[in-house]
Order: structure tokens, then sequence, then C-alpha cells
């Protein structure tokens, strides 16, 4: 009689070792989750460091803040706590419907969907937990900007930049295009493989992006 042999899947395997309060994990995850579905409402563009998130919308004179630690959002002197939004079971849409309705945010007069901020979201939405991914605004103007990918404050780095391509520490470029036939889950983990941070997550350039 055969038994069959299990099936070693490193990321499932994967445990990790980053000791995080579950109260900040949310509160930023959440925080990229409003700030790039802002941004497809109302066009604009977001910057981060390791503390703050920055908004900046079209319809907007001024930036919006979130504080990615407590999830506290901020517009001139008024505020929103994300995270009592989220624990009272509310949609995504929901938070931001109420968040444009409370800040009295004019209507766009056209939408956005820049890719890059939905990648960049994906990336946080999995990895932030897990491995303790912060993405960090290092480059910012009208011709380029750069965002880091670091475990961690003193973890290893990769890099996104705004003209589609990708970059790691090994010196090896990709072009994202190449991707984005990809379902956003897989694209983000292919992007966070690329950067070869550990070994439960290989890089796919050795695989088929036909896949």
């Amino acid at each position: 009689m055969r038994f069959p042999l299990p099936i070693y899947n490193p990321v499932k395997e994967c445990n990790s070792c980053i000791q995080q309060e579950e109260k900040e994990v949310s509160a930023h995850i959440l925080a990229y989750q409003v700030a790039n579905q802002l941004i497809k409402n109302h066009s604009g563009t977001m910057t981060m460091d390791s503390n703050t998130l920055v908004i900046n919308l079209r319809s907007l004179e001024e930036p919006l803040t979130i504080n990615l630690h407590s999830g506290q959002l901020s517009y001139q002197s008024l505020g929103v706590p994300l995270q009592q939004h989220y624990a009272s079971g509310k949609r995504l849409t929901q938070i931001v419907s109420e968040i444009q309705d409370y800040l009295a945010i004019p209507e766009a007069n056209q939408t956005s969907d820049y890719e890059l901020y939905s990648l960049l979201t994906k990336l946080v939405e999995i990895y932030h937990a897990r491995c303790g991914l912060q993405i960090i605004t290092l480059d910012n103007s009208e011709e380029k900007t750069t965002w880091e990918l670091r475990l961690t404050d003193q973890g290893p780095a990769g890099w996104i930049y705004s003209d589609g391509t990708a970059k790691n520490r090994f010196g090896e470029v990709l072009e994202l295009k190449n991707w984005e036939h990809l379902r956003p889950e897989k694209m983000a983990a292919y992007v966070f493989g690329f950067n070869r941070y550990c070994s439960n997550y290989p890089s796919p350039l050795k695989e088929s992006l036909s896949n």
C-alpha cells in the first residue's frame, strides 16, 4: 500500500520571526488600502515613510496623512480613527465613502487606477504582517519616484521605480509589465520573490512568465 508523500511548500512552512502588535499591523495595512482606494476614486499620489502615509488628492488643496501605527487619518483640523471604522465590521468601500463624506471631498472629474499603487498596497497586505515589509518613498519628483521595499528597519531592501521597473540588491533589473497579466496576488509574490529576501521566497525569474 502506498501512502502519498507530503508536498513541501516553503512559503506555507515559513514561520515569521517578526513580532508585531496586531493593532499596529492592521492599522498599517488598512492605511494603504484606504489610501489606494481614495486615489482610485479621486486621482492623486501617495508617499510614505516608516511612520506616515501622505495622500495628495487632486480634489483637495492640502494633503491627507495617515499614521501607520495608530491608523489615525488627519486633514487640517479633522481626524478620522480608521481602526474604529474597521472594528465595526464595515467594508473598505464603506469606510472610504464615510471618509469622503466626513471630509467633504469634492467629486472628482476623473478617477485613477495607477497600477503601481495597487501593487504596493498588495505587497503590504501580504507581507507586512508576515515579514515586516515596509515601503519608504526615497525620491519623489515629476520625473521619477523611487520606493524602497525593506524588511524591518535594518533588513535587506529592493526598489520599485515609477517608470515601471524594479531592482534588487544584487543589481538585477526587470520590467514589471512582464507580470501585469498575472493576478495581483501572484504579481506581488513575484515582485517579493525577485528581491530574494530569504530562501522561502525564491526569485521567479527562472520560472515561465506565461504561468
